[in-house]
């Protein structure tokens, strides 16, 4: 990852804050993701609220394009 995008700011040396809830250390080449909230929905159905399943397709999708694109040796979460 060379260039940025409208959704990256390089916040210390060779760090990229990327507006998807990720961290990018370019050369270490690890990928630190936050606020994931993988299973968030099923927990709540188990609970007995009604929540859509959305959130853990959109949450894949979004890891799935990061890991794509940073290519990490290491993932952080």
């Amino acid at each position: 990852m060379t260039a940025l995008r409208t959704n990256q700011a390089l916040v210390a040396d060779e760090v990229l804050l990327d507006g998807r809830l990720a961290l990018f250390h370019q050369r270490e080449r690890w990928l630190a993701v936050a606020d994931l909230h993988f299973g968030y929905e099923l927990s709540q159905r188990a609970a007995g609220r009604l929540v859509p399943m959305w959130g853990m397709a959109s949450i894949a999708e979004r890891l799935m394009r990061l890991v794509a694109e940073c290519r990490p040796t290491r993932l952080l979460e």
